[in-house]
This record gives structure tokens, C-alpha cells and sequence, in this order.
């Protein structure tokens, strides 16, 4: 049987050989941009600061046409970038679980299993998108990925780094996806959403102003008291 070596040489050379990208990277395979920042720092200011448990967070204008559209190509764009890797990518995929399994000794003493042993890893991690197995692999043969360096990740392990690559964007995709399906928020509950710190400084302000009166009080009678 071939050494777990051979297996990854071999996926190697069945990869289609790369081309420059005519599309963007999320398109071709690669992770989508990691942060856009009309999308995903500057709309979101237009959450409420009210919620309701179960029920979506409004937001406190409507989005307008470009907004949204923008919006919809962010989203667009993660969801291509996020979706799990195909039948093209399966030789790719296999090729680096391969090179990174063969990193540790114990791996290299099993020949007998290594097409096993990559098949079903690669089909444990068959959600995820090409660019993020390879990523989670690289930062465990660079010992990135937080595991003891001397055994190679079983399967769960392996799921939970490349998970850990992705949640990022997944994270960011539901936060688009939230305010493209978000209600408007009603003016009379724009209303009642004014921060409870703002009615709690003005009567602070009020007792100090009432107060400070008093003392003014107390110490003009203090002053105009007989024998003062």
C-alpha cells in the first residue's frame, strides 16, 4: 500500500494547474474579504439599541437602494466564499491533509491506511470551503493551532480548527443577512428606546441643582441669623 507521503504526491499532481484568477478570489475558491467596512463597521449602526428576545432587531431607517444592494453582494460574496468544497477540489483538499498528516512520525508508519485515513478526514470536513481546510492544516504543521505538537488532530480535533478559520465570516454573514431581513423600527418605539442613562442624568442633575439651592438657603440664614 502507498505511504501517506505518496498519497499526498499524488493528489499533487491530480490538481487542474492554477490559472490566474478571472474573478474574485471568493469566486475562485479563496476566502472572501475579510472586512468591508461600509458593510460590516458602518450599517450596522443602524440597529436599534432596543431587541426582543425571539424577535429580529429592527433597525432605525429604512436601507436605502444602494445599501441595500451592497449588502446583498457582501452577502452574496460570503456564502460563495463559505460554501464547502466540491468535486474539484477533492484532490486538492486530500493533498494537503496528506502533507500536513505526514508532519508526525506515527502517521508515516501507516502506509496501510492512508488512503483511508485522508478519505474520511476529508469527508468529515466536507462542509467546508477548500481555502479554510487548507489554512487549518498549515496552522497545524506551523504548531498555530493550539494542539499538542507531538500527535497528529484526529477528526473531531481537525473539524474544530477549520471551524475556528471560518467563524469569522460566518459570523459576519449573519449580521448581514440579519439587517437585510430586519423590520424598521417604529417612531413611537424610537421613542421609548431612549437610553435609560439619559433620563437618570437629568434627574441627577435636577437633586444636585435642588441641592445646591438649599445649601444657598441655609447658608443666607446662617448669615442673617442674630448674634452672626
Amino acid at each position: 500500500m502507498d505511504p501517506i507521503g505518496k498519497v499526498a504526491a499524488t493528489a499533487l499532481r491530480r490538481s487542474p494547474p492554477t490559472t490566474p484568477p478571472a474573478l474574485p478570489a471568493a469566486v475562485d475558491g479563496g476566502p472572501p474579504a475579510l472586512v468591508d467596512r461600509v458593510t460590516d463597521y458602518e450599517l450596522p449602526r443602524l440597529f436599534s439599541a432596543v431587541s426582543i428576545t425571539g424577535q429580529p432587531r429592527p433597525l432605525v431607517r429604512a436601507l436605502d437602494a444602494n445599501e441595500r444592494s451592497r449588502l446583498e453582494r457582501r452577502a452574496a460574496e460570503l456564502r460563495t466564499g463559505l460554501g464547502a468544497f466540491g468535486a474539484g477540489d477533492a484532490d486538492a483538499v486530500r493533498a494537503a491533509l496528506s502533507a500536513m498528516l505526514t508532519g508526525y512520525r506515527s502517521m508515516r508508519q501507516q502506509g496501510d491506511e492512508a488512503h483511508a485515513t485522508v478519505a474520511i478526514m476529508a469527508r468529515v470536513l466536507a462542509e467546508f470551503p477548500r481555502w479554510a481546510i487548507q489554512r487549518a492544516c498549515l496552522m497545524v504543521a506551523r504548531g498555530e493551532a493550539g494542539l499538542d505538537r507531538r500527535w497528529p488532530p484526529n477528526d473531531a480535533e481537525m473539524h474544530a480548527i477549520v471551524a475556528r478559520v471560518v467563524e469569522p465570516y460566518r459570523d459576519t454573514l449573519a449580521r448581514v443577512a440579519a439587517m437585510l431581513a430586519a423590520p424598521v423600527e417604529a417612531p413611537a418605539a424610537r421613542r421609548l428606546s431612549r437610553p435609560r442613562e439619559t433620563v437618570e442624568t437629568r434627574r441627577g442633575h435636577v437633586a444636585r441643582v435642588m441641592a445646591d439651592m438649599d445649601a444657598r438657603r441655609a447658608a443666607r440664614g446662617e448669615a442673617t441669623a442674630p448674634g452672626v
